[in-house]
């Protein structure tokens, strides 16, 4: 779907557009959520920009990248609260799409040891780990809007794609770790081959 923000209308708003998906590009190395978590969802119709929709650019190159210390942001449908199975309590999920401020952080604030790769992902979230992606977040964009303040040529750019963060039955309340993103820079040459490949129908 397109143009989603809120769930309880989402098939009364003129905004939101259903979409059939056509072909799945799947990473040739993905085996777990680990290591190389990316797709590409081929529709069959093509979205167009509206009221409620916009396109994101993608980075062009490995050159073209977040550093340390940016501000980005994070939205998604993820649990506000996330309860594991034994405690007997539902998730609690938004109504509306939740849009958060995060930064770039220093590597060593995702210790996951071989599970994280810094060339192929990013560790992002905030000093004091109270700001995070939860469950149902998968997927989700981490972005950032490049050009002059206040100039009509500023678009948002998706640096990155969540990927997945500290095990913990509550999400944004650990106090050890941020979560880890897939770097988009990385994979900017595979994205392009399967692109290629899907504009030429094969």
């Amino acid at each position: 779907m397109s143009g989603w923000t809120t769930l309880s209308n989402t098939y009364q708003d003129p905004n939101v557009k259903q979409m059939k998906v056509e072909r799945i590009f799947l990473h040739e190395q993905y085996e777990s959520y680990y290591a190389d978590d990316i797709c590409i969802v081929k529709l069959t119709k093509k979205i167009y920009p509206t009221q409620a929709v916009r396109y994101i650019c993608l980075p062009q190159s490995s050159t073209a990248d977040v550093k340390i210390k940016d501000e980005v942001e994070i939205a998604g449908w993820g649990a506000l609260k996330e309860f594991s199975d034994f405690l007997n309590k539902s998730s609690i999920y938004p109504e509306m799409l939740m849009q958060a401020k995060i930064e770039i952080l220093p590597n060593d604030n995702c210790p996951f040891g071989k599970n994280f790769n810094s060339d192929k992902q990013i560790c992002a979230g905030t000093s004091d780990f109270k700001i995070d992606i939860c469950g149902g977040d998968s997927g989700g964009p981490l972005m950032k809007q490049l050009g002059s303040v206040g100039s009509q040529q500023r678009y948002w750019y998706s640096f990155g794609i969540v990927n997945y963060g500290p095990k913990n039955p509550s999400c944004g309340e650990h106090t050890y770790a941020a979560s880890v993103y897939v770097r988009l820079a990385a994979y900017r040459q595979w994205i392009n081959e399967k692109l290629k490949i899907s504009y030429l129908n094969i």
